[in-house]
C-alpha cells in the first residue's frame, strides 16, 4: 500500500513488473500478461478476470484471489421487487408474487433507499391497514459499487437479505448482491486454488 500512496502523491504512472498475479490485481490500475515477450492482453483487473482475451490468460488469473478484485459493482443484480414508501401493502404484495420473492426494497421518491419490507409484515399492514412504513425494516446493513466481493463476506454470511447497494452520496438504490453471489465468488475462487 505504500507503494500506492507514493504513486497518488505523485500523481505519475508507476510500471511495476510482478509474476504474482494477486500483486499485480492488487497495485496495478491495468495489467498486462505477456507471453515469449508478447503483450496477450491489457485490461483493468476486473475486465480482465470476467473476460480473459484467451485460455493462457484465463490459465493465467484463474489462481488470483478474485474475491481482492471483482467490486460489488460487477456481481450485483437490479433488484425486481422495489416499492416506493407511498405504495400500498396489497401493492407490496403483489410485487412480491409476482416476482415470486418473500421481499420488497422500499424507497423514497428520489429512488433513496428507505428500507426492506418482507411478506409477512406486508400481509399484516394490509390485514392492519397500516402503511408500508409502520412495519418496514429500517436498519439493513448495505453496501457500495466500488466494495470489492472481500470486504462484504461477513456482511453477506449475516445478512437476511441480499444487500442492498446504494450510492454513497445520495443513498439511491443501485442494485442488491444475494448471499449467493457473494459466496459462489468465494467458491470460484476456492476451486480454482485447487487445481
Amino acid at each position: 500500500f505504500e507503494l500506492l500512496s507514493i504513486q497518488r502523491k505523485l500523481g505519475q504512472t508507476i510500471i511495476f513488473i510482478t509474476h504474482d498475479i494477486d500483486e499485480a490485481f492488487k497495485l496495478g490500475d491495468k495489467v498486462a500478461i505477456m507471453k515469449d515477450g508478447e503483450v496477450i492482453q491489457v485490461d483493468t483487473p476486473e475486465v480482465m478476470s470476467a473476460n480473459p482475451k484467451n485460455d493462457y490468460v484465463k490459465q493465467f488469473i484463474d489462481s488470483a484471489d478474485k474475491t481482492q478484485v471483482i467490486t460489488v459493482k460487477n456481481a450485483m443484480i437490479t433488484p425486481n421487487s422495489i416499492v416506493r414508501i407511498s405504495d400500498a401493502p396489497s401493492f407490496a404484495i403483489t410485487m412480491m408474487r409476482n416476482n415470486k420473492v418473500s421481499s420488497a426494497y422500499v424507497v423514497g421518491d428520489k429512488m433513496e433507499f428507505l428500507g426492506v419490507i418482507n411478506i409477512v409484515d406486508a400481509i399484516t399492514a394490509n390485514r392492519e391497514d397500516l402503511s408500508i412504513s409502520n412495519l418496514m425494516i429500517t436498519d439493513t446493513p448495505t453496501t457500495t459499487e466500488d466494495k470489492l466481493i472481500s470486504e462484504i463476506i461477513d456482511l453477506a454470511t449475516k445478512a437476511n437479505y441480499p444487500i442492498p447497494v446504494v450510492d454513497e452520496k445520495d443513498n439511491t438504490l443501485k442494485g442488491i448482491i444475494s448471499k449467493a453471489d457473494v459466496l459462489s465468488t468465494i467458491n470460484t475462487n476456492n476451486n480454482n486454488n485447487t487445481h
